[in-house]
């Protein structure tokens, strides 16, 4: 079907908007992952997305909900890698848990915002945290210790370490990203270069007791 001319500047300016909230919303993780919450500005967020204030507050209302949508957002990103995964009939559970570490460890090094974010969180139970661990974390959680304990009683061979451990070793490990500048600074090696992506996905691996 042929587009009108409204129907054609209807569909332009619902992308026109999209294009805006995709800019906001990057600007806004990398405000609340370099400055916390207290600490991030909206009028320096909208700058940093060439936006006017007044039209970021008409897209987003407030930074609360900025940063809950935002945070949604970057949550998303791998909830949808590991439903993909637990829904796959074609893998055996020691191969989904391999595939689960290279998704871990790839978004962490291409979006490390979210896990800073919920580091800088994490120090005292909040409402922001208890948001993060119902809307974002609790996904990621239950669906890693699923894979983890399929791949447990599949493969005697694997670490044995209670799963929920594994499951935050794993975490932790492929968090390495978000310590970047600490990380190069001391060892003059950057772990978010391919060549270090592949050495991560590696030695998890490795501490699973599983093929990389």
């Amino acid at each position: 079907m042929v587009l009108t001319a409204p129907e054609a500047k209807i569909t332009s300016r619902h992308e026109k908007a999209d294009i805006v909230r995709s800019r906001v919303i990057k600007a806004a993780l990398h405000a609340f992952a370099l400055h916390g919450f207290e600490g991030a500005r909206l009028k320096d967020i909208a700058a940093a997305a060439d936006i006017s204030l007044p039209l970021l507050v008409y897209h987003f209302e407030s930074k609360e909900n900025l940063w809950e949508t935002a945070m949604r957002q970057a949550a998303g990103l791998l909830d949808a890698r590991i439903r993909d995964l637990n829904a796959a009939t074609d893998l055996s559970p020691t191969d989904k848990l391999r595939q689960l570490v290279i998704a871990l460890v790839s978004v962490c090094a291409e979006f490390p915002e979210f896990h800073r974010i919920m580091s800088m969180e994490s120090y005292k139970l909040s409402k922001r945290l208890i948001f993060l661990c119902k809307q974002c974390a609790k996904h990621h959680y239950l669906s890693m210790m699923e894979i983890i304990t399929n791949a447990q009683k599949h493969n005697p061979e694997m670490s044995q370490i209670a799963a929920e451990r594994l499951c935050y070793v794993m975490i932790g490990m492929a968090r390495i990203s978000n310590n970047a500048a600490e990380f190069e600074y001391l060892t003059g090696i950057d772990p978010k270069s391919p060549k270090e992506i592949k050495t991560t996905i590696r030695d998890i691996c490795d501490l699973l007791r599983i093929p990389a």
